[in-house]
């Protein structure tokens, strides 16, 4: 069976809420983006998360290690299960991407 996983677009907290609590017992994963995180802020991640079902972070993390440190650190400390990153900053910023999802217990998809 195909993994069915839900791209939630919405920009407010009680749409996206409303959206995950109706489809969450259907789903694999919720990936959340800029636009739900800027109009709802990152705790909106653990409020999915919390309806069991796991979270990526669609953030498409591309920048010097350190700030891709702090970027997924936060990702992972709100509660999502994974994040999106990209390689072609190079293999230290991709390494610190990889290291923060190890620690935290949780996945980096390039």
């Amino acid at each position: 069976m195909s993994a069915l996983i839900l791209a939630l677009d919405a920009t407010s907290r009680d749409e996206a809420l409303a959206i995950a609590e109706s489809t969450s017992r259907y789903l694999d994963a919720i990936k959340i983006g800029y636009p739900l995180v800027l109009g709802a802020g990152l705790s909106v991640a653990g409020e999915i998360a919390a309806l069991g079902v796991p979270v990526i972070a669609d953030f498409k993390v591309a920048d010097i290690p350190n700030t891709n440190t702090l970027i997924c650190d936060s990702v992972f400390d709100a509660g999502c299960s994974a994040v999106i990153c990209h390689a072609f900053p190079g293999s230290d910023s991709l390494a610190a991407c990889v290291a923060s999802a190890h620690a935290h217990g949780g996945e980096c998809f390039v």
